[in-house]
């Protein structure tokens, strides 16, 4: 998980529970580090390929969870879950339909 990884593919499921990922030319970065703190480069309250705008949070391989500083969603805080995938990080969103970001390693 340490280290540095690129967004590659996102998922977006229409309903219909037959959603793929798709590819996508993003710039958005997520970077773990030791301490169990992560840092993007991109908004991780929401599930966006933009980067820009640096937000951080927390993360627990034990629960596989990353809790990003300072969002909510209904009043709770927001909590991402994530799953190893081969050599990929697949980021799973809270949404009405699956939705999901796919990164690859670029840095250990």
């Amino acid at each position: 998980m340490i280290g540095k990884w690129k967004l590659t593919e996102v998922l977006v499921d229409p309903g219909n529970g037959k959603g793929i990922f798709n590819r996508v030319a993003s710039d958005k970065t997520l970077e773990f580090f030791s301490n169990g703190t992560v840092v993007s480069n991109g908004n991780l309250c929401v599930m966006d390929t933009a980067a820009g705008q640096q937000t951080g949070g927390t993360y627990s391989l034990k629960e596989k969870t990353i809790r990003p500083d300072n969002c909510q969603l209904e009043g709770t805080d927001l909590i991402i879950h994530f799953r190893l995938e081969n050599d990929a990080l697949v980021l799973q969103y809270s949404c009405m339909e699956p939705c999901f970001e796919k990164y690859v390693r670029i840095q250990k």
